[in-house]
């Protein structure tokens, strides 16, 4: 009976608010980064990054872009939005090619 008590008292305690993200998008050659204020500056590193590293591997992957096609980029600012987010979770990492903590 005590494990149900405490299973009622802490039910819903862990809701997470969301707020409501304006995105901008960043686009480069062959990526589109989505961000909002505060990660300009993220948005604007992470654009350096990806063009260096997609020019160093994309011989390694031939087929995997289609010609013309930009890769999505989502930058979070903080781990809280990311939780937040209503976009992609944990689970469905395989299907989007990953996630990264950051720096």
């Amino acid at each position: 009976m005590i494990i149900f008590l405490i299973s009622q008292w802490s039910f819903g305690q862990n809701k997470v608010e969301a707020k409501d993200i304006k995105w901008k998008v960043l686009d480069t050659e062959h990526f589109k980064i989505y961000h909002y204020q505060g990660g300009e500056t993220l948005a604007d590193f992470a654009s350096l990054v990806l063009e260096e590293a997609f020019n160093e591997f994309k011989d390694y992957f031939p087929g995997a872009i289609k010609s013309g096609e930009k890769i999505p980029v989502l930058i979070y600012v903080s781990y809280k939005d990311f939780s937040a987010n209503q976009r992609i979770t944990i689970h469905s990492a395989g299907r989007c090619g990953g996630l990264y903590g950051g720096f």
